[in-house]
């Protein structure tokens, strides 16, 4: 057993804490109405470190190198500019479903992933995993654009409305019912995933990829389908709080597998990171930008089509991983020449 890595049996108590606590904080009242609905996330990026801790673990939030010669302070100013950037731009198509979903937490979490991400991209050269951050975002995009070729264009044609892409728009299809859009979907989805980006990483990243799958090198298949199941019922948990729908949760624990995949493939959680921030980002930006009536229900639900496609490159990916990790975890030291006598 690698000492930077959980033992099995704790991982399992581990999920248990963390489901446990994110139940309790999000059925506390006093703790929502004060922090906001993101004290769900905030209790289990907490916990996940206050167990690497106290055992004594590293937290390993950014990838072992290559590291830089030095400190790079352009490349924390770059990330942070980034970062402001895309928040300032988003401003110009968000509503109160944006605004509502940042609140007190939230602000502490982006805060806090903010610094370390600039920290992770000064200390380790970026240019390796370039390649992976694509693959990333273009997985986390693909469901949801194939999703829209195939559904918005029907929708248009019944209702007369368009999708609202940039700007916020709206559309008469009566004179009496008015079809409107919530927000526009880009400057939604550059809202959102410079919030998850910052905020998923000490968060869901740390609690199901690196508590859970450990040190990536040496995962196999079994234990990232075991961290998607727990990160499922904790996006289960979530819906059940009215955080998010079921359909969304469910969704969300496929992605998570995709995740992890991407984690053990790339041993970075910051690509992992990327990935579950631009699909979420992207899933949400599609709701809200989709041509709602006036009192009709605000979800539409997932298109089959989006369903199809996340699962498609789930399962690759899992093949993947069979291929190139094997199915279970691997011990270091386990198979070399010199493992027997030393």
């Amino acid at each position: 057993m690698s000492p930077s890595e959980l033992p099995i049996w704790a991982r399992g108590v581990a999920a248990g804490l963390l489901l446990f606590a994110s139940w309790w904080l999000l059925s506390t009242d006093a703790l929502t109405s004060s922090v906001g609905s993101s004290v769900g996330l905030i209790g289990v990026g907490v916990i996940a470190f206050s167990i690497l801790r106290g055992m004594h673990l590293p937290s390993r939030i950014w990838p072992e190198g290559p590291y830089r010669r030095k400190f790079s302070i352009p490349a924390v100013l770059a990330v942070a500019l980034l970062l402001a950037a895309l928040l300032l731009l988003s401003r110009l198509g968000t509503s109160e479903a944006l605004t509502d979903f940042a609140d007190v937490g939230m602000f502490v979490l982006v805060l806090a992933g903010t610094v370390l991400l600039g920290f992770g991209f000064a200390m380790v050269k970026q240019r390796p995993y370039v390649r992976w951050y694509a693959i990333a975002l273009g997985l986390a995009l693909l469901p949801h654009i194939i999703g829209l070729l195939f559904s918005s264009p029907a929708a248009s044609s019944a209702s007369g409305a368009r999708f609202c892409l940039v700007t916020l728009g709206q559309s008469s299809v009566t004179e009496s019912e008015l079809l409107t859009c919530r927000a526009a979907a880009l400057p939604s989805f550059l809202f959102l995933f410079a919030i998850g980006v910052t905020s998923k990483l000490i968060t869901e990243e740390v609690a199901f990829r690196r508590l859970f799958i450990g040190c990536s090198g040496n995962s196999g298949l079994l234990t990232v389908l075991a961290a998607g199941v727990a990160a499922t019922a904790w996006y289960v948990i979530l819906a059940r709080a009215g955080v998010t729908g079921t359909a969304g949760a469910l969704l969300s624990g496929v992605a998570a597998v995709t995740a992890g995949c991407l984690f053990v493939l790339s041993c970075s959680l910051l690509v992992s990171a990327a990935y579950n921030a631009a699909f979420a980002a992207s899933y949400w930006a599609v709701e809200l930008a989709r041509p709602v009536a006036a009192g009709a229900a605000d979800e539409a639900g997932v298109p089959p089509s989006v369903w199809f496609v996340t699962l498609l490159i789930a399962g690759l990916l899992c093949y993947w991983v069979a291929r190139e990790k094997g199915l279970v975890e691997r011990i270091p030291g386990e198979g070399r020449p010199d493992a027997a006598g030393s």
